[in-house]
């Protein structure tokens, strides 16, 4: 199963016994996020650290452990899909507020239809769009347990 992760799926890579190493321990698993979603694990490198008690070397041995079992897709490659996500998102409704947190979620939303898959993440807002089925973890957990 091919999955599109967000960056906050991502980030719990970095906590000691993370479902999400567990996860990408299964075979039938493939993941995929954009290729933006490392400089932003790197620009809360250090909340990630602190949060979860991880020294720099081990910061950086998670991190490139991170990269070695999510592939990490360029722009270029789903940038058509670009309008078709913010249009499914409908920018145009949402407060101020709803605006400035999904915003980067149409990277996400646009990888998963280029490449028609689910999306895994926690976003609320992001599950109210009908283009692409977004999965949650309690979801996953749920869908992982049927296919066993």
């Amino acid at each position: 199963m091919k999955l599109a992760a967000d960056t906050n799926i991502l980030f719990t890579f970095f906590w000691k016994h993370s479902l999400l190493r567990i996860i990408l321990t299964e075979k039938h698993l493939q993941l995929i996020s954009p290729e933006y979603a490392l400089n932003e694990i790197l620009c809360y490198r250090e909340e990630i650290k602190k949060k979860a008690k991880l020294s720099r070397e081990e910061f950086n041995k998670i991190f490139a452990e991170l990269q070695q079992h999510v592939i990490f897709v360029p722009v270029s490659e789903y940038q058509n899909n670009m309008k078709e996500a913010a249009t499914a998102i409908k920018i145009s409704t949402l407060t101020e507020d709803e605006k400035k947190e999904i915003i980067y979620d149409i990277d996400f939303l646009a990888l998963s239809l280029k490449l028609n898959c689910l999306l895994w993440s926690n976003d609320a807002l992001l599950k109210k769009q009908k283009k692409i089925p977004v999965i949650t973890t309690k979801e996953l957990i749920d869908l992982l347990a049927e296919l066993r």
